[in-house]
């Protein structure tokens, strides 16, 4: 096998743009990985972990874009990385014929939308909290995409944006749902009486999706970024999005998902939790709460499930695995997957 290494200096470029092109060029004949991402620490964390890392992808930084193929012979994984970079200007200039002016500030674009009340940034995470702060200062809810933000910085942003009563949903926030309107990756999906709290993207597409399929929808889907729950950040939008869930009329089950919670996040959330009017149903994965404050979950679907019989006052019936032969048949199946 051959592996091509290209880093594109001081050229940020969108988490889902990257994995669009990366995707289309995986499926060129003779190419068996290409791997498109900013020269973030956790990025570089995450090459080490599947085997991509070589000498020369250690050069990217944060502001930098890097660009790894596997290929069949040199001169496929070569051209396939000339291609992604050809697929990525293009994508540029396709961006930039779709307006007759596109603004280049936020002040300009308020001009254009006055009565936005949300803005969504997805910029280096260097300088996330500076314009998170900027659109803060005028009145806007924030949906913030970018990673690698200082700890520091989210928490000031978070107290920044509670004290005006407005959201910043992330950092590394991937999907959000307001009103029934997708964030990020969304899919497309029944708006319902469900109200969703995620400090994981994954897991919130998960839920809605299910949802869906069992004939619910959600209200809303407040995204809260994966470290909201922890002992820094101390909860500060989870709590927030409590009070908004509680006060919408439109909500009547509330889910709220994370991985476990710091000890003393969660004896917030009880305090808080334990005087609120609406059901509210927890799938933290991993942990079991003690008490009766909350419908525990063990599963996503099963978070769904239990929803989805709170709104319309049916009892839930918990699902088992009563065929042994097949359930050992799919477990086969799917590690025959991984192996090949």
């Amino acid at each position: 096998m051959a592996r091509s290494t290209h880093i594109l200096n001081s050229s940020y470029y969108d988490s889902v743009v990257l994995m669009r092109v990366a995707s289309q060029l995986k499926r060129q004949d003779g190419v068996t990985e290409v791997a498109m991402f900013m020269g973030t620490e956790g990025n570089h964390a995450l090459l080490a972990q599947v085997g991509l890392t070589t000498v020369k992808s250690k050069d990217a930084g944060p502001q930098d874009l890097l660009i790894i193929v596997v290929a069949d012979t040199e001169v496929c994984a070569e051209s396939t990385t000339q291609e992604a970079i050809r697929m990525l200007n293009e994508r540029v200039s396709g961006q930039d014929s779709e307006l007759d002016y596109r603004p280049r500030t936020l002040d300009t674009a308020l001009g254009f939308l006055p009565d936005a009340t949300l803005a969504t940034l997805s910029i280096p995470g260097e300088f996330a909290a500076r314009e998170g702060s900027r659109c803060i200062d005028r009145g806007l809810n924030v949906f913030l995409f970018s990673d690698n933000v200082e700890i520091e910085d989210e928490i000031s942003l978070k107290n920044k944006a509670r004290k005006k009563n407005l959201l910043c949903m992330g950092p590394d926030c991937g999907t959000a749902y307001i009103n029934g309107v997708g964030l990020g990756f969304a899919n497309v999906i029944k708006s319902g009486r469900v109200g969703c709290i995620a400090a994981s993207g994954t897991g919130l597409q998960a839920v809605v999706c299910e949802l869906d399929r069992l004939g619910e929808g959600v209200s809303h889907g407040i995204g809260v970024g994966g470290r909201d729950l922890s002992r820094e950040v101390n909860g500060i939008m989870t709590k927030y999005a409590l009070e908004l869930l509680e006060q919408d009329p439109a909500t009547e089950v509330i889910i709220l998902l994370s991985k476990p919670p710091h000890a003393d996040v969660i004896a917030m959330l009880e305090s808080l939790c334990s005087v609120m009017k609406t059901p509210i149903v927890t799938c933290f994965q991993g942990a079991r709460l003690e008490g009766d404050t909350y419908v525990q979950a063990s599963t996503l679907d099963e978070a769904a499930a239990m929803a989805a019989c709170l709104v319309n006052g049916s009892d839930y019936v918990a699902h088992s695995f009563t065929e042994p032969q097949r359930v050992s048949a799919l477990l086969d199946r799917g590690e025959n997957k991984a192996a090949g």
